[in-house]
């Protein structure tokens, strides 16, 4: 067996999509995992847009069959889309959410049980790794919980390499860093205060609060105060 250290390596030097899922799943056989994906997702709340996958899964027409809105009632998928902690998944996950009718549509296809973490980005992104198992392993076994350590140690790792990979290019990663009271100017604008507003709210002259507000502007390449503010909303700048 390569060791963790190695794999952590091996999948951050992913240049490929191929490679990236070769040294994942590596990193799944190596815990006992059969089955492993990474997928990108934009999380639009009611029915998240996949953006890009790469897995190892048997590639069963079954899969072609499955309700494509059970995620919005999945405990793992909800998890993910909330959280970055690991979570450990099994027969009693999807009963203790009273949902095993979702467990007993999967579990046939080869996921009965395993673990998985995520990691939410800037405007809805949400990246997510997964190892499975075919067989219901002991929910919260001591093995479990070492598997659930060391992917999240590689998780680190993955996620950094499956940013570039599956989510190449997006408008929010060239957004400049905003010092506080940029951001606390387009929050304003955000809630509708003028710029005169603004510039009371702040202490400020209405020359300087047009000045700043026109360089953010400029920075951030938009047309208006207005379009940055709500550019800085959607990427979870500002609130």
């Amino acid at each position: 067996m390569t060791n963790v250290h190695q794999r952590l390596i091996d999948v951050s030097e992913a240049r490929s999509t191929s490679d990236f899922l070769r040294h994942l799943c590596a990193f799944a056989h190596d815990r006992g995992y059969g089955t492993c994906d990474a997928i990108a997702f934009v999380d639009t709340g009611t029915n998240p847009r996949a953006h890009a996958m790469v897995d190892n899964l048997p590639r069963h027409s079954d899969w072609l069959a499955l309700d494509p809105t059970m995620g919005r009632r999945c405990p793992v998928q909800q998890h993910c889309r909330y959280r970055s902690d690991p979570i450990l998944w099994g027969s009693r996950t999807y009963a203790a959410s009273a949902v095993r009718d979702i467990y007993d549509a999967i579990s046939p296809l080869g996921l009965a049980s395993g673990v998985c973490t995520a990691l939410q980005l800037p405007g809805e992104r949400v990246l997510q790794v997964s190892l499975h198992s075919d067989r219901d392993l002991n929910y919260g076994s001591s093995r479990q919980i070492h598997d659930a350590h060391a992917l999240q140690e590689f998780a680190i790792h993955a996620l950094a390499a499956a940013r570039h990979l599956l989510l190449p290019s997006d408008p929010f990663d060239s957004l400049p860093a905003l010092a506080p009271i940029e951001k606390h100017m387009l929050q304003l604008v955000a809630d509708g205060l003028s710029i005169r507003d603004v510039a009371d709210r702040l202490n400020l002259s209405d020359r300087q609060a047009s000045e700043t507000l026109s360089a953010t502007v400029s920075a951030m390449h938009c047309m208006s105060a207005l379009d940055a503010a709500l550019l800085a909303r959607r990427a979870a700048i500002i609130q």
